[in-house]
């Protein structure tokens, strides 16, 4: 016999039951056989359930009777025990099996009781196996009957397993429209809108997100990295903060974290707090860092404390010899170099960064950087030679492949 959860949808501040299974769903903590089953008092709860893509195996509204619970159970165990040999395949990961134990309960007398439930868990399980037109020609067909919210996002996530980010965007905004608790699909919207660049419409998302759950703590810090590529170092803070507060399990916050969340104190002056989050980071592990998260921990120390100038100095040759800088290491090294009033490295860091990065990512905290130090009009100069470069990098290309005629110059425009 299948486990049975039962769960109130109203599960004071913080969370709601919804958000809940979305979360045990998504960590797997249950087993698909287990019954879950939301009881609530909201008659609009029906809507949230049609809707959604991570949704309870079933729901009974308050008052009900304990015969009226029976009938919706021994329904729900019929169920589980018809998808009980598709569930053992999907957990041994063996894809094909799975598919054909779908394929033969379609075709049983009871297969047109759970006809979208097959189709919708076919789409799922080889989207979940990266079989992307397998799932996409799924999804298709699913939408090509009915146009569920859930189905949509399920395409969407296939669009943008391919990078066609454009049309997965514009899936996702009408599913969000429909289904503004929808948070699987708010949450891929921001990823959506991050690949794309527009940080500021990531940002939108997730506290979109987090306004409806702010007590999960990775959106926070999702929304901590789109608000710092925005500029945006109040709302930075306060959701690292929050990260901070809430990840309390042990080994929940990595080095990353940590050297992210002493960045922004930092950079908000508060050395003090920096320091003890820094020192948070075990000696031992400080040894196994990546070259560049190690390279980070040097510069945001010095930005902390400028008299460890020389350690900082001495690792000049190396933040050259990283080819393509991330984000967050360059803008470490632009702000540790301005700190110590280095600012031939901070312009050349910039440089780098200003060409070879995501511009949209990195431009609004070097400008946060160099206003600070003064050196905003230097900035300002760097990003027009960046343009320029950027330019020139891209007439060649169009020479090299015959898009414009040898000989024709390029066209720089102004930066403001």
């Amino acid at each position: 016999m299948p486990s049975v959860i039962l769960c109130d949808y109203d599960l004071g501040k913080g969370r709601n039951g919804q958000q809940f299974l979305e979360e045990v769903r998504i960590g797997k903590l249950i087993p698909d056989e287990t019954i879950f089953m939301m009881v609530t008092a909201e008659r609009s709860y029906e809507q949230v359930v049609a809707a959604v893509e991570l949704a309870p195996d079933d729901y009974i509204l308050k008052p009900f009777t304990p015969e009226a619970l029976r009938l919706r159970l021994d329904r729900l165990v019929r169920k589980k025990l018809f998808f009980t040999r598709f569930f053992g395949h999907k957990r041994s990961n063996d894809i094909d099996a799975a598919v054909a134990e779908l394929d033969a309960l379609q075709a049983r007398p009871e297969g047109a009781i759970y006809r979208f439930e097959i189709m919708r868990s076919r789409a799922e399980v080889l989207l979940h196996a990266d079989r992307i037109d397998e799932a996409r020609s799924a999804y298709e067909t699913i939408l090509a009957i009915r146009p569920f919210p859930w189905a949509k996002a399920g395409l969407a996530r296939c669009l943008a397993a391919i990078a066609d980010n454009h049309n997965a965007r514009a899936l996702l905004e009408e599913v969000i429209e429909v289904a503004p608790d929808y948070l699987s699909a708010i949450d891929l919207q921001a990823s959506v809108c991050t690949a794309l660049g527009d940080y500021t419409e990531a940002q939108r998302m997730l506290e979109l997100g987090v306004s409806r759950n702010p007590a999960n703590w990775k959106r926070q810090r999702k929304l901590s990295d789109a608000a710092v590529a925005n500029g945006d170092m109040v709302t930075a803070r306060k959701a690292m903060d929050t990260v901070i507060r809430l990840a309390n399990t042990p080994g929940a916050l990595g080095s990353a974290d940590l050297i992210a969340m002493a960045r922004l104190q930092a950079e908000k002056g508060d050395a003090t707090a920096a320091a003890a989050t820094l020192a948070r980071i075990p000696e031992e592990q400080q040894k196994d860092l990546e070259h560049a998260q190690r390279l980070s921990l040097i510069a945001v120390r010095t930005v902390i404390d400028p008299s460890m100038k020389a350690d900082f100095e001495s690792q000049r040759p190396t933040f050259f010899a990283v080819e393509q800088p991330g984000a967050e290491l360059g803008i470490d090294v632009v702000c540790a170099a301005l700190c110590i009033n280095d600012i031939e490295l901070a312009t050349k860091y910039a440089a780098r960064l200003l060409t070879c990065t995501d511009t949209l990512k990195t431009f609004q905290p070097l400008l946060a950087a160099f206003t600070k130090a003064g050196q905003e009009n230097t900035l300002r100069q760097v990003q027009k030679a960046a343009a320029q470069t950027l330019i020139e990098r891209q007439h060649m290309h169009l020479t090299q492949t015959a898009a414009i005629p040898r000989g024709f110059p390029p066209v720089i425009p102004d930066v403001a």
